[in-house]
């Protein structure tokens, strides 16, 4: 008996080299899995955003373009707003949009039926940076992944 204890003994440490070891391999993928994660959840919801505020146009052509940027920016509801870049192509296709001179306010902008309009959303996705020094000086450097989002629909 007194053997099987002394040969347990010796290899009491190869468990702790071997999580040593594969820790690191672990929280990397972990940590990938999560970064992607975030980058996939934000690309989907910048989706949705410019998909409601180009809904929005066709469904109501008389919707200013500060309104179509609000809507987009409040679809983006888990997303950061400020960093949101909405455009809205064509801005308008008629000269309505100027001050109206009765009640000092901007008119409403209106769509021409038939024609096609576009919401673009850029966003700066925020994941930590890191540079990773290379030989030569050079170096591997990860920050904020840039995506835009881009729907087109026609106003009937």
């Amino acid at each position: 008996m007194k053997r099987k204890i002394l040969w347990a003994n010796k290899e009491t440490g190869q468990a702790t080299v071997e999580f040593t070891l594969m820790f690191p391999v672990f929280i990397g993928i972990v940590l990938g899995i999560a970064a992607f994660s975030i980058l996939f959840y934000s690309y989907v919801t910048m989706q949705l955003a410019v998909r409601e505020a180009a809904s929005a146009i066709v469904h109501n052509p008389k919707k200013s373009v500060d309104e179509i940027r609000t809507i987009a920016c409040n679809s983006g509801f888990a997303l950061i707003r400020n960093s949101i870049l909405v455009q809205v192509e064509p801005p308008d296709t008629t000269a309505i949009s100027c001050a109206n001179p009765n009640t000092g306010t901007a008119a409403p902008a209106t769509w021409v039926p038939g024609s096609s309009v576009a919401v673009s959303a850029f966003y700066n996705v925020p994941i930590p940076t890191a540079n990773i020094p290379l030989p030569g000086g050079n170096a591997i450097r990860f920050g904020p992944i840039p995506i835009k989002a881009q729907s087109r629909m026609t106003i009937e």
